[in-house]
């Protein structure tokens, strides 16, 4: 639904204006972040880009943090979740894995990204 601003199954759930306030940049202290990737943060999500598994993804939204991801691209209407039952180590390369399942989803489903 958030992957096809705020529709779902040609339903109307969130209005256009609601998506848009959700998802437009926020300011943020960048002194106070620990690790983290997004360059943009919304209201209550963070926003694509970044250097992590969305950085060609500049439109999409959801949350990061070490060992899970959720996100919506309204670019190509998909939506991917995944969240580790077990965190080894609190850094960045937790996140490879995340990559990788994702890039073979997208491989499957026929998935491309623009540059």
């Amino acid at each position: 639904m958030l992957a096809c601003g705020g529709e779902l199954n040609n339903r109307r759930i969130l209005s256009e204006e609601l998506i848009n306030l959700a998802t437009s940049p926020a300011t943020e202290n960048p002194e106070k972040a620990d690790i983290h990737w997004w360059f943009r943060q919304g209201l209550g999500y963070t926003l694509g880009g970044g250097q992590g598994p969305r950085e060609m993804m500049p439109n999409s939204f959801g949350y990061e943090g070490v060992g899970t991801i959720e996100f919506a691209d309204p670019d190509r209407k998909f939506s991917f979740a995944f969240l580790r039952n077990l965190l080894v180590k609190s850094d960045p390369s937790e996140f490879f894995i995340v990559k990788e399942v994702l890039h073979k989803i997208e491989e499957v489903l026929g998935l491309t990204l623009s540059n």
